[in-house]
């Protein structure tokens, strides 16, 4: 699957292959239909976002909606 990557703060994000990930327990997989830029993505992408620290590569986003593809037991 390809995947927005952010590999350094303040840089680009880059359209990545990733392999397609499987939900654990008590999650699910979504496939996304859409998705937005909340200011939050901003302030990570940036590194500014103190109370929402990531590791870097991280695929952040927080605004998407999609359809239920898979489930995780439980």
């Amino acid at each position: 699957m390809k995947a927005l990557v952010l590999k350094t703060f303040n840089a680009p994000y880059e359209l990545t292959d990733i392999p397609q990930p499987q939900p654990g327990k008590g999650e699910v997989l979504v496939k996304i239909m859409a998705s937005g830029v909340n200011p939050l993505d901003l302030k990570i992408a940036a590194g500014q976002a103190a109370h929402a620290r990531v590791t870097l590569p991280a695929i952040p986003g927080i605004d998407m909606a999609g359809v239920v593809v898979a489930t995780g037991k439980g």
